[in-house]
C-alpha cells in the first residue's frame, strides 16, 4: 500500500493522521489504547529512518507490566529496540530509545498484573 501523505497550510499529514513537522520529527501518536493487559501497540509509521523515540504511557487503576518499544524497517518484522520501562500501578512512565534507527515503532505490554487501563503514544525525531 502506499504511503499517503496530505499537506495543508505547510503541515504535512500522514495517513494515520500524526503530523510531520518540517525538521521530520512528528506529532504523538496512539499506540496503546486503553488496554487491560498484554498488548501489541498499533505501529506508528514514520515515513523516514528516526534514531530517537519516546513512548509515555499512563496506567489507571493497579495495572503493572512492562513496556518495551520495538522498531522495524519493513513494519512487519519487528525487534525490541532494548528499552523498556515498568508501568507501576496508576503511574505515568516515559522510555526513548536511542541510536537504533528505524521506520516503525510500536510499543508492546507484556508481563501485566491488575486491573485497569494504559494508554501510550510515541514520537520520534
Amino acid at each position: 500500500m502506499a504511503e499517503m501523505k496530505v499537506s495543508i497550510d505547510s503541515t504535512t499529514v500522514d495517513a494515520d493522521g500524526a503530523q510531520l513537522t518540517t525538521t521530520g520529527s512528528r506529532s504523538a501518536a496512539a499506540t496503546l489504547s486503553a488496554v487491560t493487559g498484554a498488548a501489541t501497540g498499533a505501529t506508528v509509521s514514520l515515513g523516514a529512518a528516526h534514531t530517537t523515540a519516546t513512548v509515555v504511557a499512563v496506567g489507571t487503576g493497579t495495572l503493572a507490566g512492562t513496556l518495551t518499544i520495538e522498531g522495524s524497517l519493513d513494519g512487519a518484522t519487528w525487534v525490541s529496540t532494548g528499552t523498556t520501562v515498568a508501568l507501576t500501578a496508576g503511574a505515568t512512565v516515559t522510555a526513548s530509545s536511542t541510536g537504533r534507527a528505524f521506520r516503525f515503532y510500536r510499543t508492546s505490554l507484556s508481563s501485566t498484573s491488575g486491573t485497569g487501563t494504559c494508554t501510550a503514544a510515541m514520537m520520534a525525531a
